[in-house]
């Protein structure tokens, strides 16, 4: 049951996650300049975007991109961190529900997340001659929501599961792999048709789906879009019930 205490809680715990993301320049920079310095140079300097409809491709790709990887390190190196430096065992101590605690860490990621995502579509509106309605700007950060709040569980899982010495390492590489296989770098018009069929099947595949019909970029149909909204819920609810089981494990 939902009670205002577990609310102030949770809003508190939110509060105090997104400062200190706030304040760690060592992590907000990269997480901004990397999608932004891909973006740069495939969409812009590469001659791979042409015409509005491949440059909106190329917005909606690489917010994807961008809002992925910093959902993914927002909530996993910090759990992993609080877990090394016994944080996490005294949190425990406190009347502060885990539930709360990991949705805090949750809610923080996705919201960063999405400042990434309005750093993306942002300078593509600014150096392309592209145009992004009120509607397909909503439903650009709609589908950058759903799609962080699914990879933040993942990373949350990560850091659960992993030391901080190793976190960062698991987290890009699982990151880096879901995203190049997804189609969020290079078209997946590119690959091989069997990795192709592969990247299909990943979650990863799914947020790009729905950032290219949001903007434009692409079509999907009623079942489409059920599938993937199913697809990416679906993997944010295991990975954050794997990752309260792997704690209690830990911890017990």
């Amino acid at each position: 049951m939902i009670t205002s205490r577990f609310v102030r809680a949770l809003l508190q715990e939110t509060s105090s996650e997104l400062r200190k993301l706030r304040r760690d320049p060592a992590f907000v920079l990269p997480s901004f300049g990397f999608p932004l310095g891909f973006f740069v140079l495939f969409a812009l300097v590469l001659p791979f975007a042409k015409g509005e409809i491949a440059q909106l491709a190329m917005i909606a790709n690489y917010g994807a991109f961008g809002t992925l990887a910093a959902a993914m390190f927002a909530a996993g190196l910090p759990l992993a961190q609080e877990r090394d430096t016994g944080v996490y065992a005294l949190k425990r101590t406190t009347p502060l529900a885990s539930s709360a605690y990991l949705g805090a860490k949750l809610i923080a990621a996705t919201l960063f997340a999405l400042g990434v995502a309005a750093s993306v579509i942002a300078l593509g509106a600014l150096a392309m001659p592209v145009s992004v309605s009120f509607l397909e700007a909503l439903g650009y950060f709609s589908a950058c929501a759903l799609g962080a709040a699914s990879f933040a569980a993942l990373g949350l899982l990560i850091g659960a599961r992993f030391a901080l010495n190793a976190a960062p390492v698991v987290i890009n590489m699982v990151f880096m792999t879901l995203a190049f296989l997804g189609g969020l770098v290079l078209p997946m018009m590119m690959m091989p048709e069997l990795m192709q069929a592969f990247g299909r099947a990943l979650p990863s595949y799914y947020i790009g789906q729905l950032n290219r019909a949001a903007l434009g970029a692409g079509s999907i149909s009623g079942l489409e879009l059920l599938l993937a909204v199913c697809v990416l819920a679906g993997v944010g609810i295991l990975a954050t019930w794997l990752t309260t089981r792997a704690l209690r494990r830990a911890n017990a």
